[in-house]
């Protein structure tokens, strides 16, 4: 994915004639959502301060590290899962799930997703690989968990993209019925034969498997605590230790 984005650097950053010719008059370059049609849906050029994601045909916002706002979605435990971490990015693409299930795009916001693209439509999906539909709705509970990880999405906020010295974090748990996530601590899921796995670390505070009802059998690694602030505002929230027995 990080090369796909670095096409999207160069293309954008260059003149118009670098950007395929779409066939769309550039003084009709209409708004997708928050953001400008550009590549094969417009042939201007994006602005200093964005990437065009061609995959997508809009302007994105320039991550502050490259490969930052781009998604790898798996349900398998492979380290290679890429969530986003902005507050209310979904990953986006207009490509079907591979062979193995797995899906991969371009993280974008709410507002974009919520935009209908008849003539050149893009899908979003939660974490969990489930169709945005119309969206998470509004969350106005209590944004608790450890400060490090909490809770995340909406009101909540987003995750950190880097903690120094450790994993990525990534929001994850919205979906169709819940507007808030947790932020996960790694990108690897976790289950009865993995509960916790290579994401422990002796220096840090207690961590557990969140299972949603969604996937009952394969979960995220995140906070203990953070778990536990999460399953006190939703129903059908478990969170295993280590053992994979159920916190009380």
């Amino acid at each position: 994915m990080r090369w796909l984005l670095a096409i999207g650097l160069v293309g954008c950053s260059t003149a118009t004639e670098q950007v395929p010719d779409s066939g769309v008059d550039g003084g009709s370059c209409e708004l997708v959502g928050p953001w400008r049609a550009c590549g094969v849906r417009c042939d201007q050029g994006c602005d200093d301060d964005s990437v065009c994601a061609f995959e997508l045909g809009v302007c994105a916002p320039a991550p502050a590290e490259l490969g930052m706002d781009t998604c790898v979605i798996r349900r398998d435990f492979d380290t290679t899962n890429h969530y986003c971490y902005g507050n209310d990015r979904f990953c986006a693409t207009t490509a079907a799930p591979n062979d193995d299930g797995s899906r991969s795009g371009t993280c974008v916001p709410r507002a974009a997703c919520e935009v209908s693209l008849a003539e050149f439509p893009f899908t979003c999906f939660y974490a969990d690989g489930a169709d945005f539909g119309r969206g998470p709705p509004a969350f106005d509970g209590e944004c608790g968990g450890e400060e490090e990880a909490s809770m995340c999405g909406g009101r909540c906020g987003g995750c950190e993209p880097v903690v120094r010295g450790r994993e990525f974090q990534f929001c994850v748990g919205v979906s169709s019925t819940r507007g808030a996530g947790v932020c996960a601590v790694s990108p690897r899921r976790c289950d009865l034969r993995y509960p916790i796995g290579d994401a422990r670390f002796s220096d840090t505070p207690e961590r557990g498997c969140l299972l949603t009802p969604e996937e009952p059998d394969v979960g995220w690694v995140v906070l203990m605590e953070t778990c536990l602030a999460y399953r006190a505002q939703f129903d059908g929230i478990e969170c295993r230790d280590e053992s994979w027995r159920i916190e009380p």
